[in-house]
């Protein structure tokens, strides 16, 4: 099996990152689908064994929140107007 690297959104919007194992990208896509994310980007980096011992395990991520980064990007400004 191979080892894919991913970016994708989830269904609140949050941006995620990680690797997956799959036999090729189409199941690597698809498996991201059937967690309730939608890819934006995927890339092979290797064998599957690299995934396990590299990142925790098969399915290790990253969450992004975008939403809260835009919220405390705007708090910073109005505390910089405030002062």
């Amino acid at each position: 099996m191979a080892a894919f690297a991913y970016s994708a959104i989830n269904a609140q919007g949050a941006e995620l990152s990680g690797e997956i194992s799959a036999p090729d990208l189409p199941a690597a896509r698809e498996q991201l689908r059937m967690k309730g994310l939608l890819a934006q980007s995927i890339r092979e980096i290797g064998d599957s064994a690299a995934v396990s011992t590299a990142s925790g395990g098969a399915f290790a991520k990253k969450v992004k929140p975008m939403l809260n980064e835009a919220l405390e990007k705007s708090s910073k400004k109005s505390a910089v107007a405030v002062a």
